[in-house]
């Protein structure tokens, strides 16, 4: 079973996820004040977010190094 190779790179990946915690960022506010979500919720959610980012930012930086040891030339 072969496994397709994705669309997007892993920099995408981290743009989309630190656009998302953005966003967050910036709606949760209103949201709590409106009654949309409360405050445990919202702070629960933004880090996970932040997570997300520093994990994908951490496989960068690893893959990064991975493919300079490699490349001594």
């Amino acid at each position: 079973m072969s496994v397709a190779k994705p669309e997007f790179s892993l920099e995408e990946l981290i743009e989309e996820a630190e656009r998302e915690l953005k966003m967050r960022e910036k709606v949760y506010p209103r949201w709590i004040q409106y009654g949309k979500i409360n405050e445990k919720t919202a702070e629960r959610r933004l880090n996970r977010q932040k997570g997300i980012v520093n994990i994908l930012k951490k496989l960068k930086d690893k893959q990064g190094k991975q493919i300079s040891m490699f490349n001594m030339g």
